[in-house]
């Protein structure tokens, strides 16, 4: 499997870690991997302590890749989504693993509407620096269940979220909420990311 991060900060390094001399390959990209600022100098450290190729910009990384993990900070989530769409091929995996609002959430998923690609969306739920590349993390989308799997097969920990009508899922989840769904009513939910039965929601 060939593994791309868009972004890699912290939580990419002890992810990637683990995946020194097995069968999952690992690029990144990030814009501050190019200065001399301290934190850009760790990057690099980094990538070379993990065998991370550094690549120089986004369309080479998804040009290369089969699954993308984006770990950026919130106020850049949408930008890159909206750069990094167009770019996807069938077959290919966008996982925004950002901790965003429900109203982003709910933009950056609306800009994979069309893109060939398929969109998830992923959220860590625990610590990153003590799991590495088996934190758990949950997953939600109309192609969630095959992310996971791929990604499984390879030593990780995803799981493909179920959602209830009642309570309301975690704000985590927003972009695979519809925002018509009321939790008193029984509307059909988004037939592109949800599939619908008596008290229950859950993504394909």
């Amino acid at each position: 499997m060939k593994l791309g991060f868009i972004g890699f900060g912290e939580a990419p390094h002890h992810i990637s870690r683990d995946f020194v001399n097995s069968d999952v390959e690992v690029r990144a990209f990030d814009v501050s991997a190019k200065d001399d600022s301290p934190r850009a100098q760790k990057m690099r450290e980094h990538a070379a302590m993990d065998q991370v190729t550094l690549v120089t910009d986004m369309a080479e990384l998804i040009a290369w890749g089969d699954v993308f993990f984006c770990f950026t900070s919130a106020d850049v989530a949408l930008p890159i989504a909206r750069q990094a769409a167009p770019l996807l091929r069938p077959g290919q995996f966008y996982l925004d693993m950002n901790t965003t609002s429900p109203q982003t959430k709910r933009e950056i998923a609306a800009v994979f509407a069309d893109s060939r690609g398929d969109f998830v969306e992923g959220a860590v739920m625990a610590s990153v620096p003590v799991n590495g590349s088996r934190v758990p993390v949950s997953v939600c989308g109309a192609k969630a269940k095959e992310a996971a799997e791929l990604l499984n097969s390879h030593g990780m920990k995803f799981t493909s979220a179920t959602i209830s009508v009642w309570p309301p899922p975690p704000r985590r989840f927003a972009a695979c909420w519809p925002r018509a769904l009321s939790p008193w009513s029984r509307r059909r939910c988004s037939p592109r990311t949800t599939t619908i039965s008596p008290r229950k929601c859950w993504t394909r």
